[in-house]
């Protein structure tokens, strides 16, 4: 569900800052932050190559039950519809990504070197939350 919330902003020496609104609700900010490190320093580059691919499963979100199609890059880049979403850690046979979708539910999830997706949906807008499975193709 696409809430209709706009975002501006910029990146410039590695701090991001920004204004967001949301006129159907009312509702404006701003959001700032700071890149912590370079992504492929952080990433272990074997369990990428191997959790690598794509991933179909099912989400359940406010009791609705819905199929997916999520995609990790070797380079860390998540592919879904509508989610901005990347790997932030790897470890021991597996890597955990993050992110966030245009209606403000935030993906949280981790894929195994066998082959297996699983992780967390949450919306603090609308109070929904849910889980996701999955397997890679």
């Amino acid at each position: 569900m696409d809430t209709g919330a706009t975002f501006s902003g910029s990146v410039a020496d590695g701090l991001l800052s920004g204004t967001w609104a949301n006129e159907a609700f009312g509702e404006s900010g701003t959001f700032s932050g700071s890149q912590t490190s370079a992504a492929d320093a952080v990433l272990d580059a074997d369990v990428m190559a191997q959790v690598a691919g794509t991933y179909t499963g099912t989400a359940t979100l406010g009791g609705e039950v819905d199929t997916f199609t999520l995609t990790i890059g070797a380079d860390g880049h998540v592919s879904i519809e509508f989610v901005a979403a990347a790997v932030t850690s790897t470890s021991s046979g597996q890597a955990t990504f993050a992110g966030i979708d245009g209606d403000g539910t935030q993906i949280a999830g981790t894929a195994t070197t066998a082959g297996a997706l699983s992780g967390t949906l949450r919306n603090d807008h609308d109070g929904t939350s849910g889980t996701f499975e999955g397997t890679k193709l």
